[in-house]
């Protein structure tokens, strides 16, 4: 059976070293070996804002998606929409304990 591992090395100067290792019986074999450098500052920022800017969207449009189901559902049968905010309620709960 083989085995893979994933890793990524950052060294000191910002570059890194990205490698796929597959473990044999005998011996460890670099399947594949990546260098990455540090991007520029300003292409990293305008990424970041980017990718929050689009998740931001996405939840939003959840949200909205979200009421409009809580809407029907309160429309149609008020006392299942009740049962769902319960079992949401204590869902919660209990991730919270855990975490």
């Amino acid at each position: 059976m083989h085995r893979c591992a994933l890793f990524f090395v950052v060294r000191s100067d910002g570059s890194g070293l990205l490698s796929i290792i597959q473990f044999n019986e005998y011996k460890n074999v670099e399947l594949l070996g990546l260098e990455c450098e540090p991007g520029p500052e300003e292409f990293v920022r305008q990424h970041v804002a980017y990718q929050y800017g689009a998740l931001k969207s996405k939840t939003s449009m959840m949200e909205g998606r979200l009421q409009d189901i809580a809407e029907l559902v309160r429309a149609k049968n008020p006392s299942l929409l009740l049962q769902i905010q319960k079992t949401a309620v204590h869902a919660g709960e209990g991730s919270v304990k855990r975490g």
